[in-house]
């Protein structure tokens, strides 16, 4: 096989395995033969079938196959000699297209020892963001890099979720849009009189509320308690998280790190929840009396926006460094913070008002600036959230016939999105689009 069908097939999502282990070991096996430099070119033949014939893993897509063993044990007819093969040079491109970040500790270890990656300062670096990935939680929060991404026949989805509850109605839909397959998926439904707040913290997802339960039954009892509480999605069900903690009225949730923080713009609270350890620390108040509109976080920042009443155009933001519990402010932003949405990529975190204005977030000199990148729409448009999946944007709002007929909308920015996606919703309600790793097992189709 040539490097140009090696490639094409790791990279393939219908590649069919049941480890990504397995796919390393195939390639480590495809780099590391060899053929004897001799005349007999049948001998040759002979001896690469011999080494097609040791492995006994099978890969298979639409249009070839891959092969590998199950150890990593040089084969007897493979001979590792000076023979100038290209193949050692290819280990970057190689490790770049596989899925790295899903890999196990052991063979990420067993790569970071292997002398072929070892050589390579490029092919190092790889596997050292790949253990980076694995150890720390905040790198697994808001985007997937490409080393993240599930095939197609994965145990998880890479997936957003969605959720519906209008004013009058106690039941709380979820959905999950797939970006892999484009479709969407039905999650179970949670009941609650009260807003309900949503954050995904590693695979796992959030619901906090004053008052919400998992089944119909329960919530119709006439001696419900009204018991804040919080509960967390995971194997295809829900379930209430056991921790003594009372959630503050009109929380802001978001995830940073390890820890998921609330933010209360009724008490002013700041809340540390360790969900793992069932800690809740209590960080310093919001130090100003404002409505906030939009919370997101950027590095170890939070970050809570809100319009400025005597400047209708502005939005004021204050900073809060979890590193050091302390609050501080930034510089203005243009525009409005009613309606803001964010969302990260593998360079930075995301700013976008309903009027289309797009800002990216840059650490200059331990201070917060935003820089503002393109418009991607002229018309006013309601928003419900975005996520970027590898190298496309995707935007879910309100269902808009403005949207549709503005030729101004862009549909992809040179060097940062390849493609841009409006997607559109029927719901009139402020709704979510949450990026999330759900186990395919907990989803149906809708």
């Amino acid at each position: 096989m040539q490097i140009s069908d090696v490639l094409k097939l790791i990279q393939s999502q219908d590649l069919e395995t049941t480890s990504e282990d397995d796919v390393v070991h195939a390639l480590l096996k495809w780099v590391e033969f060899r053929p004897r430099q001799q005349d007999e070119t049948s001998e040759d033949s002979n001896k690469e079938f011999m080494f097609k014939n040791s492995c006994h893993k099978i890969f298979k897509t639409g249009y070839t196959r891959f092969e590998t063993s199950e150890n990593q044990q040089q084969n007897k007819y493979i001979t590792i000699d000076s023979h100038d093969d290209s193949r050692n040079q290819n280990i970057p491109d190689l490790l770049s297209n596989t899925r790295t970040c899903l890999l196990s500790t052991k063979c990420l270890e067993m790569l970071s020892c292997h002398p072929l990656v070892r050589e390579n300062k490029v092919a190092t670096d790889i596997i050292i963001e790949a253990l980076f990935y694995q150890f720390q939680v905040g790198k697994r929060s808001g985007h997937w890099p490409p080393g993240a991404i599930y095939r197609k026949n994965g145990n998880h989805v890479n997936a957003a979720v969605a959720v519906r509850k209008t004013t009058n109605e106690s039941i709380v839909e979820i959905k999950a849009f797939s970006f892999l397959t484009k479709q969407w998926l039905q999650l179970p439904c949670l009941y609650s009189n009260a807003s309900v707040a949503f954050v995904a913290n590693d695979k796992s997802l959030y619901a906090l509320s004053e008052q919400i339960a998992i089944d119909k039954v329960t919530f119709l009892r006439p001696n419900f308690p009204s018991k804040r509480q919080i509960l967390r999605f995971t194997n295809g069900a829900w379930s209430e998280v056991s921790f003594t903690f009372n959630l503050p009225p009109e929380p802001f949730v978001v995830s940073a790190d390890a820890f998921i923080y609330i933010l209360s713009k009724a008490s002013r609270e700041v809340w540390q929840l360790d969900l793992t350890a069932r800690i809740s620390v209590r960080m310093t108040d919001i130090p100003f009396t404002v409505s906030i509109s939009h919370v997101t976080n950027y590095e170890q920042f939070i970050l809570a926006f809100y319009n400025k009443t005597e400047e209708e155009y502005k939005a004021a933001v204050c900073c809060f460094d979890t590193s050091q519990n302390l609050w501080r402010k930034l510089d203005d932003l243009n525009g409005s913070a009613q309606g803001m949405i964010s969302f990260k990529d593998i360079h930075s975190t995301y700013l976008t008002q309903t009027n289309g204005n797009l800002w990216m977030l840059e650490l200059q000199s331990d201070d917060i600036k935003f820089k503002h990148v393109a418009k991607l729409w002229s018309c006013d448009w309601s928003l419900h959230g975005a996520v970027t999946f590898g190298d496309e944007l995707y935007i879910y709002g309100v269902r808009s016939e403005a949207l549709k007929q503005d030729f101004q909308k862009q549909l992809f920015l040179d060097g940062i999105f390849n493609q841009i996606v409006y997607m559109e919703s029927e719901d009139t309600e402020s709704s979510s689009f949450i990026p999330v790793t759900l186990s395919r097992q907990s989803l149906v189709q809708i």
